[in-house]
């Protein structure tokens, strides 16, 4: 936890140089010791090389060059702060100490949306050892700064282990209960929804879109999830039964739940469009889904 702490020190020392595109930007990150970080138009990276580069740019509608300078970002805080990420490792693995949680494309997908639509503010469902929360965290370090960025975890225990207790606000108990009234009071700019219960992540979806949340995503949704994949056959199970089988058998339910709100066909597809959200389903090691209200696309 000291090393955490020190290193956040440094990053808040030195966020200024991590803000911006300028001559002035590269020169004083590569003088700090930033030296994985390149400008964009460096030929030894290609766009090839960006891991779901077209489903990014049709999800955000964001150009080439903007992808290249987020993925440059992005494998800056790889590169230098690799044990302060332990969420994005080896995307061969399928699990390890830290449990499921993203693998590195997953990650990268999630950063681009923070930095595209500015969530400062964030409140997650799932917290277990603090993964993806310290994921959260490095991001907004990158690029806010922590004045102006937050962090909600909410879980019935608390086991989380790669966080400290001023890295973010840690809410223990039954998010059910917990869910709407953090987001009458708060002002949330992302969910990440990674607790699987039917009727917790409905009532999550739900909460969310009346209270207007400009994201709401959701991890493990993915067909080839290599512990609990995604079953279609699950959507034939009466909804009175959804919080009482195994999901080892019929899987997670984020992603019927997601079928349910923004269009059916994202049982079988990828990808979605309603009257407000852009919704993308990335089929990655475990799967993550965003959607995204349009107005925030701008």
């Amino acid at each position: 936890m000291m090393y955490h702490k020190v290193v956040d020190l440094i990053l808040r020392k030195k966020q200024e140089i991590l803000i911006g595109k300028s001559n002035a930007f590269f020169k004083k990150a590569k003088q700090a010791g930033f030296h994985h970080l390149e400008k964009s138009n460096n030929p030894r990276i290609s766009i090839e090389e960006i891991p779901f580069r077209s489903e990014i740019a049709k999800l955000l509608s964001v150009q080439e060059d903007w992808l290249i300078q987020t993925y440059y970002e992005y494998c800056l805080a790889k590169a230098n702060f690799e044990p302060l990420l332990p969420a994005v490792r080896s995307s061969r693995r399928a699990t390890d100490h830290g449990g499921k949680s993203l693998d590195p494309h997953e990650a990268f997908a999630l950063w681009c949306v923070i930095k595209k639509c500015k969530a400062k503010r964030i409140l997650e469902l799932g917290t277990r050892f603090g993964v993806s929360a310290r994921f959260f965290r490095v991001a907004h370090l990158f690029m806010f700064g922590l004045d102006d960025s937050k962090i909600y975890s909410c879980d019935l225990n608390r086991e989380y282990r790669y966080v400290n207790d001023d890295d973010f606000e840690f809410i223990q108990g039954d998010a059910k209960l917990l869910f709407p009234d953090i987001l009458k009071k708060n002002k949330i700019d992302l969910i990440f929804n990674d607790a699987h219960p039917y009727d917790l992540t409905k009532i999550s979806v739900s909460a969310s879109l009346e209270a207007q949340s400009p994201i709401i995503t959701f991890h493990d949704v993915g067909k080839n999830h290599p512990r609990s994949p995604f079953k279609r056959e699950a959507y034939f199970l009466p909804v009175n039964e959804r919080n009482l089988i195994n999901l080892a058998e019929y899987g997670p339910w984020e992603r019927h739940v997601m079928a349910e709100f923004f269009g059916q066909n994202l049982l079988d597809e990828d990808f979605s469009e309603t009257d407000q959200y852009r919704v993308q389903i990335f089929d990655s090691l475990f799967g993550l889904g965003v959607a995204i209200n349009k107005k925030y696309l701008t």
